[in-house]
């Protein structure tokens, strides 16, 4: 019985391990989508130093959470060359 009851602990262990990774991740990506806004937000209004210091926080989170996600460094890459081009 004390086996079951192991097993029982150690998959709802599982499970919540993996439920607390995919929230952060869901919140890692809710935050690397505002920081590249607030980066093209930025770069709008001519405040190239803003835009850059957006992108280096969204590239951080990118290399941190998103390595396998090249949208996100296409479009991070993207930015920094049209901020840089000004």
């Amino acid at each position: 019985m004390l086996n079951g009851q192991a097993q029982q602990q150690k998959r709802q262990a599982e499970q919540a391990k993996n439920e607390a990774i995919n929230n952060l991740r869901l919140y890692k990506k809710e935050e690397l989508r505002r920081y590249l806004l607030d980066a093209e937000t930025y770069h709008a209004s001519g405040d190239n130093d803003f835009a850059l210091s957006a992108l280096d926080s969204a590239q951080a989170i990118q290399k941190a959470y998103f390595q396998d996600v090249e949208d996100w460094q296409l479009r991070i890459d993207s930015l920094r060359q049209k901020t840089a081009g000004q």
